[in-house]
């Protein structure tokens, strides 16, 4: 029971950090430009995984994953997710991104040629009649395309999970991670050939670091050392519950509101993102849990800790 408890409350805390993310990079946003977030953030979470990959032995990835792995799940999701926040709100962010599940589950059954059941059609058609009712009226076109840049990111985190899955047990969690964030920080690096940098607060370099570490790094560890812990059915409800700590927080730290329309479109979201997630989640994390299976030495070190 003691380890299911602090099973639980690793992933809570994991959540809680990602919701955070969101607002945070909305704050970071206002002085930084979204390539400068992003070379920042992983640049401050790479020390915790380099230790954490140190830690369990596991950190070398052939080029033929890392590149791919890298594409789209350090680059392409943290770029175009900044590229949406500069010009979205936190909570409509957030709410973008509870479509993760549904967008994951629609990969699978196109290129792994996963089943496509009755709830999951069910969900799919949801989260796309939500996302609709999130789009219905913006009209401005800095709106629109802050949205376009929110559901691009969505894609890339999901052909990462999707890619991830299809590597099945012949890469850990560990090693899609790592190497990858540090390719991006070369990457990002490069930000300032596409659009300008700014000089920023002291205060705003300091939010970035705080991204980095919790956002980008301790999460991961935390996540990974909670769903090795916790009954899988149950762990893989927890992703879903990002997008609500981002609206939350949004409302009680930048006094973001949704309107009627936004929060029925995100309700009806994340009910489709359960539907299309639930008869699988349980799989999915029971995958993850063999793939960190050689980092529990780690985990009960953090665990002590």
């Amino acid at each position: 029971m003691n380890t299911n408890l602090r099973g639980s409350a690793a992933l809570v805390g994991a959540i809680v950090i990602w919701g955070a993310t969101f607002v945070g990079s909305k704050v970071a946003l206002r002085h930084l430009a979204p390539s400068e977030l992003a070379f920042l953030r992983q640049a401050f979470g790479v020390p915790v995984l380099l230790w954490f990959a140190w830690r369990a032995r596991q950190l070398w990835l052939p080029v033929r994953y890392l590149i791919p792995l890298s594409a789209t799940g350090m680059i392409g999701y943290f770029l175009f997710a900044n590229l949406g926040l500069q010009r979205a709100s936190a909570s409509v962010g957030g709410l973008v991104q509870g479509l993760a599940p549904v967008v994951i589950a629609v990969l699978a059954v196109a290129f792994l040629r996963e089943r496509l059941t009755t709830r999951i059609m069910a969900g799919i058609v949801l989260a796309l009649i939500g996302a609709v009712l999130l789009a219905w009226g913006t009209l401005h076109v800095e709106s629109t395309l802050g949205l376009v840049f929110l559901f691009l990111s969505v894609v890339c985190w999901s052909a990462y999970t999707v890619i991830g899955r299809h590597l099945g047990d012949r890469i850990t969690a560990v090693q899609a991670a790592v190497l990858p964030v540090c390719l991006s920080v070369v990457v990002f690096a490069f930000g300032p050939l596409f659009e300008p940098w700014t000089t920023a607060p002291a205060g705003t370099f300091a939010l970035a670091a705080v991204l980095g570490f919790f956002g980008s790094g301790i999460a991961y560890v935390v996540w990974s050392y909670g769903i090795a812990r916790v009954p899988a059915a149950r762990a893989g409800v927890y992703s879903n519950l990002v997008p609500v700590v981002a609206v939350v927080l949004a409302w009680a730290w930048l006094g973001e509101s949704l309107s009627g329309r936004q929060l029925a479109g995100g309700v009806v979201v994340l009910v489709g993102a359960v539907l299309a997630s639930s008869e699988e989640s349980g799989a999915v994390v029971a995958r993850l849990r063999r793939r960190t299976a050689a980092s529990s030495e780690t985990y009960e070190e953090i665990g002590s800790a």
